[in-house]
Formats: C-alpha cells, sequence, structure tokens
C-alpha cells in the first residue's frame, strides 16, 4: 500500500484497521500527525472537496474519483503524460477506494494513528527528500525507529516529492523492495477457501519439520487466476532471508518442459522438423556408436533416441568442474558427448535421458541462431513477464537465490557451496525461476499457449507434447501422502503424463544437488500447482508430494 504525505497517514490508518490485507507499505515523507497548521482552504480548494463529498453522499464512486482527479496535484505534473487523468481516474474506480473509506469510516485519517505505530509489523519503506522540511525529516525518523521493520532511503536534490521529481529511480527502487517482501504475489487469496489454505499450510509446514527442510515455495493457478503463492522457511540456514513467492529457486529437469516448448515453436516456425536426423542441426554432432546417424529430433523428445542419463556422472557436484562461457555446449557435444554410446537402437526403447534434452539444447540453438538461453528469454520469458527466470546463473539475483541444501555425513542438513549448474546442461537442467513466475507458465500452458492475450504456441503444440510416445517403468510409483497418485504413467513429449482422481494430469518436475521441483496441471479442470524446496531429500520427493495432495484438496471440493 502506498500514501505520500497526508495520504501516509491514511494509509497507516488502513493497515491498522485492516492487517490481514496489508503486505508491505511504501510511505513518501508520511505525515502521522495530520494536516496540522495548514492555511486556510481557498474557495476553489473547497469546491473541490464538496463534489468530492456530494458524489460520495450518492454513492458515486466515478464522479467522486472525477472529482479528486480534477483537484489532484500529480495531474499537472503528468500533463504531457498520455491518458493520465484517465489513468488515474480508472485506478481510483477500480479499486473502489471511496466506496471503502464511505462504508468504513474507522479508516477515515481521524485514528490516532501516532502512538500506535508499533502495531504494524509489516516491512516498511519510507522515503524523504534532503531539501524537505525539518518536520517531515522528523516525521520520517519517528517512524523508522517505531516500526519494527522500516527502512529509509533519501532522495539527493529532492523536496517533498522525490517520487515526482525522480520517477524512474523511485520506480526501481519500489519494485526492488516489492521483490525482496514478495509483495507481488504472497498472498493467501480469498479465492481459495479458508480450511483448504489451512490445511495446505499444515501439510507443508508438516513435511518441512519431518524433513528438515529450510525452505519452500508453492503456487496454486485456478480458472485461470493465481488463487494462493507463498513461501515457507528461510533460503538459506546460513542467515537466509525469509522464503517468498519471489525467491529463486533451480527447478532442475523442469526445464526440459520449457524446452520442448522451443522445439514447437521451431516447428511451428518451419525451421524444425520432428523426423529430421540430429545431424541436420548440429553436424558435429557424434557418438560412439554408428547408429548415432539415424537420433531424430523426435526421439530426443520423446526419450527413444538410445542415448543414456548422465546418471553418476552429474552425481558429485562437490568435485565437478563445471563450465559457464558460451562456447561450453559445443566443447561439451563435440568431446564428452561424443564418449557416450547407445543403450539401444534409435526408436526402440526408451530411457529417461539428460544428456538428450542438453542435446536438444545445440538443436534449438543452431535452427534459431541464438544462444538457448538468450533464445529461452526472448521467446518465452520475457512475452510471460516472468521476470526473474533465467537459465544462466550469472542473470540470477543472487539476493532472491535459495541456497541447495544436502544431507551430510552425518544427515544434517547443511548449505551446499556447489550450484548445481553446468552450462551444457541449460536445456535439461538450469531453469532459475520463482513460484509467481512458474504460475504463468503454469497459466500459459492450461491456455494452451496463449497468456494475457499472447498467443507463442499453437495449441496444437500441446497436443504433441501431451499425447503419450510410451509408458514408463515409473508407472507403479504413487505420489501423495494423503491423495496418492499414479502421475508418472507415461511420458509424452518433455512431459510426465499421469492421473489425479481420473483426470489427466501432465507434470514436469526433477531433483538435483540441493533442490526438488515440480509443476502439476490438470487441465480439464483448470488446475495447476507449483512447487518447490531447497534441500535434496533422499527417498523424499517432498514438492511432488505436496503438489499432488493439493491437486487432489482442490479436486475434492
Amino acid at each position: 500500500m502506498f500514501g505520500h504525505s497526508f495520504g501516509g497517514e491514511i494509509a497507516i490508518n488502513f493497515a491498522l484497521a485492516y492487517p490481514e490485507m496489508v503486505r508491505s507499505l511504501v510511505l513518501i515523507e508520511p505525515d502521522i500527525q495530520g494536516a496540522q497548521g495548514l492555511p486556510a482552504l481557498t474557495p476553489e480548494e473547497e469546491a473541490s472537496f464538496a463534489a468530492v463529498f456530494a458524489a460520495l453522499e450518492k454513492e458515486d464512486n466515478a464522479g467522486a474519483a472525477l472529482a479528486i482527479v480534477d483537484m489532484h496535484p500529480l495531474v499537472a505534473v503528468a500533463k504531457d503524460v498520455p491518458d493520465a487523468r484517465e489513468l488515474i481516474l480508472s485506478a481510483f474506480t477500480d479499486y473502489q477506494w471511496f466506496q471503502f473509506l464511505n462504508e468504513n469510516p474507522v479508516v477515515q485519517p481521524e485514528i490516532a494513528s501516532a502512538g500506535r505505530i508499533e502495531e504494524i509489523t509489516v516491512p516498511t519503506l519510507l522515503v524523504v527528500g534532503d531539501s524537505t522540511t525539518d518536520y517531515q525529516k522528523t516525521e520520517v525518523d519517528r517512524l523508522v525507529e517505531g516500526l519494527p521493520d522500516a527502512e529509509k532511503v533519501v532522495f539527493e536534490n529532492s523536496d517533498h516529492f522525490p517520487h515526482v521529481l525522480y520517477p524512474d529511480i523511485f520506480n526501481t527502487l519500489v519494485l526492488d523492495f516489492m521483490a525482496g517482501v514478495g509483495t507481488e504475489a504472497d498472498s493467501q487469496s480469498t479465492q481459495l477457501d479458508v480450511d483448504i489454505v489451512t490445511q495446505i499450510d499444515a501439510m507443508v509446514e508438516e513435511t518441512m519439520a519431518r524433513i528438515d527442510l529450510p525452505g519452500f515455495a508453492l503456487a496454486v493457478v485456478k480458472d485461470g487466476e493465481v488463487v494462493y503463492a507463498k513461501g515457507f522457511g528461510v533460503t538459506s540456514l546460513d542467515g537466509g532471508a525469509p522464503v517468498t513467492s519471489q525467491t529463486v529457486f533451480q527447478w532442475a529437469e523442469t526445464s526440459m518442459a520449457l524446452t520442448a516448448m522451443a522445439v514447437m515453436q521451431l516447428v511451428e516456425a518451419g525451421k524444425i522438423d520432428l523426423d529430421a536426423p540430429i545431424t541436420d542441426y548440429v553436424p558435429y554432432f557424434k557418438l560412439a556408436d554408428e547408429r548415432y546417424t539415424a537420433i531424430t529430433v523426435g526421439q530426443l523428445m520423446s526419450h527413444r533416441s538410445g542415448i543414456p542419463d548422465s546418471g553418476d556422472a552429474m552425481a558429485d557436484w562437490e568435485n565437478f568442474m563445471p563450465q559457464y562461457d558460451g562456447g561450453a555446449l559445443e566443447r561439451w557435444v563435440r568431446n564428452d558427448l561424443a564418449e557416450q554410446g547407445l543403450l539401444f537402437a534409435p526408436g526402440e526403447g526408451w530411457e529417461y535421458s539428460d544428456l538428450a534434452y542438453a542435446l536438444l539444447g545445440s538443436v534449438i540453438e543452431a535452427a534459431s541462431g541464438q544462444p538457448y538461453e538468450a533464445y529461452m528469454t526472448e521467446h518465452f520469458f520475457a512475452p510471460l513477464g516472468m521476470d526473474k527466470s533465467t537459465f544462466l546463473l550469472e542473470e540470477v539475483d543472487k539476493t532472491l537465490l535459495a541456497s541447495p541444501h544436502v544431507p551430510d555425513a552425518t544427515g544434517a542438513t547443511v548449505v551446499t557451496k556447489a550450484q548445481p549448474y553446468h552450462r551444457p546442461f541449460a536445456a535439461a537442467n538450469n531453469l532459475f525461476a520463482n513460484v509467481a513466475d512458474m504460475a504463468k507458465l503454469a497459466q500459459f500452458s492450461l491456455n494452451r499457449g496463449e497468456l494475457n492475450g499472447v498467443r507463442l504456441l499453437p495449441e496444437s503444440a500441446f497436443d504433441t507434447m501431451w499425447t503419450a510416445t510410451t509408458p514408463t517403468p515409473f508407472a507403479d510409483f504413487p505420489f501423495g501422502r494423503i491423495h496418492p497418485s499414479m502421475l508418472m504413467l507415461e511420458w509424452g513429449n518433455g512431459w510426465f503424463l499421469g492421473d489425479i482422481a481420473g483426470h489427466q494430469a501432465p507434470n514436469a518436475g526433477g531433483g538435483e544437488h540441493g533442490y526438488l521441483a515440480q509443476m502439476f496441471l490438470v487441465p480439464d479442470a483448470n488446475l495447476g500447482v507449483v512447487a518447490v524446496g531447497n534441500r535434496l531429500a533422499t527417498d523424499e520427493y517432498y514438492a511432488a508430494d505436496i503438489a499432488a495432495d493439493v491437486l487432489g484438496m482442490l479436486l475434492e471440493e
């Protein structure tokens, strides 16, 4: 919630009256003493206020908003901004602010908030100009001292309107603050029944205590909306911050679903043929088995190429020497991958293979003319608004990154210094994202290739990805402790295909050194759950278990 000057008093009063509705505060030179010592209103100002109150008495929110817009000083400042007046008007009317105040007079500024500020425990950002009045500076300092969780930022060469004088700096400051406290999406939406929310929270907390899980995040998508997004625990046992929906985790083999999407996008563009051999795109690709020339793009996607999984090769991250440069993928294909044989003739068996999906990264690069990571950002993350997502470790905001944890020799949970990142494995393993972004990916997938009016894939691409290509050896392995479900019955292309309470459930997930992640969808119920934690637990698939149980609860409603 935002408040400037005397509006800061209103924001504080609102936070006191309705604490469950306020996740954080941004206060710009707030005046919590009230409007003291102001000069008398001019006749014009009196007329403006009269128009506002006359509209409120008629329950005319739009009219009240229009009157406020006409008297608002920011309208004059923003006169050169296209549609500024209409934007401000829509903000007032959309949020029904005046109707809310009229129906709930408890939040009127007469509340004596000055003596109650210590009751406000939400994160608060206080902004002040260095050239403002001494009175205003004193007010801000008093709030910094009285609020339990407050930080102050001073704008240089600024008076009482730092947000107006330096809008770009102010916007960046607020966005960083909101990301840090998880304000953007961390809420237990009233769209979920309160009993369901209580059950979800209790289940997560019980699981975390049982397996000594440091941090966990979960988001639920229902009927096109994010109805739950929340973090639990901490990013690191070595003095980490609280986990929020903005906390970034590594999503391991969940990456494969996005890689399959990229392939299908390039198929639609006529740049990839699923039946074409890999050597048509990556001529330097070879294996220690001459049958490699028959491997097609589609066989890589369906895990029917015969290329083995990495197995123990990626297990010892503590001693592994990862590569980070732009040439690492090609070197890996030319050297390391070239030493591999085949488990079976292409198309004649099935083997889950991260090596095969890593190789798809080379195919995407060759077909698109871009590095894999750049292609994914330009063609998926940017248009979907997945602002904190990347396949490059160097692009991750380290202040938001959850540290990986593993059990030590005694079984105790410890932070591992080895980030399970090797650039050649980008297309199979290197997705970094938070649950807020992954909820957008879930919405996009449930919409079969479209989000907020932006279509990136044809619906037919999901027919290809969500049509079974083969049964898996994991078909009888249940996920979910309360609602056990068979979620790996078959493999499509980039996705496992399972069943939850009789509903088809495409899903993608995986585990890596210090992380477990899962994305489950139920398309015919328009439901999705994304879940991730920062501990690798032996024989515990907590992300999949929790996600499956949440879907089970929602399908029972």
